[in-house]
């Protein structure tokens, strides 16, 4: 699999002022920076599986290679970035007291080597810039090199879990995972003025989980688990210094959590379906982003020390012949418990960028081999910064589209054209969580019309 995306502009985020002004305008810096990307990718996976008696092996492995030429609005980036793993699992039938259970054993690896190299940023194409020793070729969108350094990050990863019956319409899931990553940087850019940040680390964890199930009736279960789980920071995370030194950051810490969820889930028949689930997240050290006024638009990590997730998912589908339903609900209460920046405290703050209510709608009704679509995508609005001194205001768009299914000899023939955002509402689509200057917002397109074909070979029913 390849990718050549030769350009692809940034438009950055905007203050609310300017987004009310033109939604469609781009940030002035990130203009003047002509800050942009282009990307080369190519990418091979191999895969192979093995049936034996109660128990199929499965491996697999890739390497990829990816380019990255990044001008952005405080530097120019590159990254020649090599990535390569596999991962192995074994699934195994028993029996246990006279019931099949079913047990798993399994291995993750991977590695990524990089080279990155910052430049400083030169292009300025409405205020002129003077060449000075930090860039020295006029008319070049990069200047001297401020960072050039091989950043190599490696993982692994072994688990077992076990489906284990208990009665009869009653099984309990108990599984471990125990993961290692190590993050190494070799600094080729030292000097007498630019000393040495080669540095590692090396962060590990060992997650459990348990869960039940119980059939009810022979439609409905009711379930409950409980696991913990932990999140690096990335590479890029760890690299960006508020103070703009190179090296490792050895302060920002990964984030575990552990979350308790308890739901249900069946059908009627054949036309209604089912799904709702409750949960509570408790979270040690999120990381959580952020800017300065000086970065021009870097984003930099740090560690909150405790947050709280509770929320609520509900989904339900309905089918009455050609006619088909389906939506879903999300209640998401997210707060931070214990947060302090330079002596502010954000307890009880709710946590940026995420709405607190979300729906989601679409209906389709089939008509040989036309289908006419509808969707509706409602939510609340969102704060945009850990003090939450500002909220974007909510949104209810619509959509409508028909697609058709067509043979033409040998190929099958899949047509679409779409209507988005019909009504031509004006939201924030993300949100630039604790930009500097206000730049929170990024706004969404809006009325827009998609047209889509998509071309295949016909499957041949055997005879």
């Amino acid at each position: 699999m390849g990718l050549n995306n030769p350009l692809a502009e940034n438009p950055g985020a905007l203050t609310l002022e300017e987004m009310k002004a033109d939604r469609e305008m781009a940030d002035a810096l990130s203009v003047r920076r002509n800050a942009r990307k282009a990307v080369k990718q190519v990418q091979l996976a191999l895969t192979a599986n093995r049936q034996m008696p109660n128990a199929e092996l499965a491996l697999s492995a890739y390497g990829g290679a990816r380019s990255l030429d990044n001008p952005l609005t405080f530097a120019v980036v590159e990254i020649g970035r090599h990535t390569w793993g596999g991962s192995g699992s074994l699934r195994m039938r028993n029996s246990i007291f006279g019931r099949m259970s079913s047990m798993a054993i399994g291995f993750d690896l991977q590695a990524q080597n990089d080279l990155r190299k910052n430049f400083a940023i030169c292009t300025d194409t409405v205020v002129a810039t003077v060449p000075t020793a930090t860039c020295p070729n006029p008319g070049l969108d990069r200047g001297i090199i401020t960072l050039d350094q091989r950043e190599l990050v490696s993982s692994g990863g072994v688990y077992a879990a076990d489906d284990i019956p208990i009665f009869s319409r009653v099984s309990m899931t108990l599984g471990i995972r125990a993961d290692r990553v190590r993050f190494e940087v070799k600094d080729r850019l030292i000097s007498s003025a630019n000393p040495d940040d080669s540095g590692i680390r090396t962060l590990g964890s060992v997650n459990p989980v348990a869960g039940l199930v119980a059939r009810i009736a022979q439609t409905h279960s009711i379930y409950t688990n409980v696991s913990s789980a932990f999140e690096t920071p990335t590479a890029t995370e760890l690299g960006n210094h508020e103070d703009g030194s190179a090296g490792l950051n050895q302060d920002l810490d990964p984030q575990r959590s552990l979350t308790a969820e308890a739901g249900a889930k069946g059908w009627f028949g054949t036309a209604f379906r089912y799904d709702v689930s409750v949960f509570r997240t408790g979270v040690k050290d999120e990381l959580v982003p952020f800017e300065i006024p000086a970065s021009n638009g870097r984003r930099y990590f740090r560690n909150a020390g405790r947050t709280v997730r509770r929320g609520g998912e509900l989904g339900v589908q309905a089918d009455a012949g050609p006619l088909s339903v389906q939506t879903s609900y999300t209640y998401s209460r997210f707060r931070y418990v214990d947060y302090a920046v330079s002596g502010t405290s954000y307890a009880g703050n709710r946590i940026p960028g995420i709405p607190v209510h979300a729906l989601a709608a679409d209906a389709s009704l089939r008509r040989g081999v036309l289908t006419l679509s509808a969707t509706a995508d409602a939510a609340s609005g969102m704060m945009v910064d850990d003090a939450n001194s500002a909220q974007t205001p909510g949104r209810v768009i619509f959509g409508t589209g028909v697609s058709g299914r067509f043979r033409a000899g040998d190929a099958e023939l899949l047509p679409m054209v779409a209507v988005q955002n019909l009504g031509d509402v004006h939201y924030v689509g993300s949100v630039n969580v604790n930009a500097a200057g206000g730049k929170y917002y990024e706004p969404a397109p809006g009325r827009a019309l998609v047209v889509r074909l998509s071309v295949s070979r016909a499957s041949i029913a055997q005879p």
